[in-house]
């Protein structure tokens, strides 16, 4: 399952902050550019924090509502290094978009 992580990074914005919290969401991703952009296969420090966080179930409705044409998104908020949905922020979103199956979506939050 390839997922491809972005956010755009604005001036105001201290970009190792920003790169540390995308980091404990999902370590080891290399991200470059602006917007920042890196790609990963391997999401279990993302569905770890989804069950510490107890938030599974809203996760898997939203993933399972924005599932369209063989991919998923999830918007979070690029300020915490919880998983924290997003709300309309004036920093913009990270978005995660997942390359899946419709199937794929519950054991990727519940495996």
């Amino acid at each position: 399952m390839k997922a491809v992580v972005t956010t755009p990074l604005f001036p105001t914005e201290d970009e190792a902050k920003v790169l540390a919290n995308l980091h404990a969401l999902f370590p080891g991703v290399a991200f470059a550019g602006n917007p920042l952009r890196g790609e990963t296969n391997d999401l279990s420090q993302f569905r770890k924090l989804l069950e510490q966080q107890r938030i599974r179930d809203v996760a898997e409705r939203l993933l399972v509502q924005n599932w369209a044409d063989g991919r998923t998104q999830l918007l979070l908020n690029k300020q915490i290094t919880a998983v924290n949905i997003y709300e309309d922020h004036e920093l913009g979103p990270v978005e995660l978009v997942i390359e899946c199956s419709m199937d794929e979506i519950h054991g990727l939050v519940w495996r």
